[in-house]
This record gives structure tokens, C-alpha cells and sequence, in this order.
């Protein structure tokens, strides 16, 4: 809640996971530009620097510099959702734990036909 206070406060515009009205309110970005800066965030996992921006394809050197007050670059979403989901498959799949999963079962089907 304090964070969005605080951003809200002071116009603050999270590189990795503003929408496309939020980069609006940039100086010198419309809604194309916008487009583009999500498209290069979503191919690209996200920004690691603000000057990563000048990649995106028609935004310069000198809209970032008028905007460098008005960007962080906030926890990136897309790659914690991608290593979460990686790291529940590695778990998954992991012999040993396929190997104990099938066991369990065994022993819980031995158990219910003893029964």
C-alpha cells in the first residue's frame, strides 16, 4: 500500500510491469511507443536497466533522460511467473520424486486391499 502511495505521489512508472496507460504518462511516449516498450518487455523478460529502454525501437536517448526521474524497474512478474512454473516442473520431474510418488501409491493400494 505505501509503495503505490508513494508512486502515485510522485508519478512513478515501473518499466517492468506498468500497463499502457501508465507509460502514457511518460514525456514523449503515446500509445504506439507504449506498445512498443511492452512488446520489448515481454520478449525480452523484462528490463535489467532503465537504459535498456533506448532498445526499444523510436524512443531516444533524450526522452530518457527527461523521464529518468519517473522510472524504477520494479520485481519483474513475467520471469517470476516463468520460474515458478519452471521450478514446480523441475520438482515434479525429478526421479526421485516420481520414484516416491509411485511407492506411496503402491503402498496405499497394498494398504486399502488388505483392509
Amino acid at each position: 500500500m505505501f509503495l503505490l502511495t508513494f508512486s502515485s505521489l510522485f508519478a512513478l512508472v515501473d518499466l517492468n510491469n506498468a500497463s499502457s496507460s501508465e507509460l502514457l504518462e511518460l514525456n514523449g511516449i503515446g500509445k504506439a511507443k507504449a506498445q512498443k516498450i511492452i512488446k520489448y518487455r515481454e520478449s525480452n523478460q523484462c528490463f535489467k536497466s532503465i537504459d535498456e529502454l533506448a532498445n526499444v525501437d523510436g524512443i531516444s536517448k533524450k526522452i530518457i533522460s527527461s523521464n529518468k526521474t519517473n522510472l524504477i524497474l520494479g520485481i519483474c512478474e513475467a520471469t517470476q511467473t516463468k520460474e515458478a512454473v519452471s521450478s514446480l516442473l523441475d520438482v515434479i520431474l525429478d526421479p526421485i520424486n516420481i520414484v516416491f510418488t509411485v511407492v506411496i501409491f503402491v503402498l496405499g493400494y497394498i494398504d486399502q486391499k488388505n483392509r
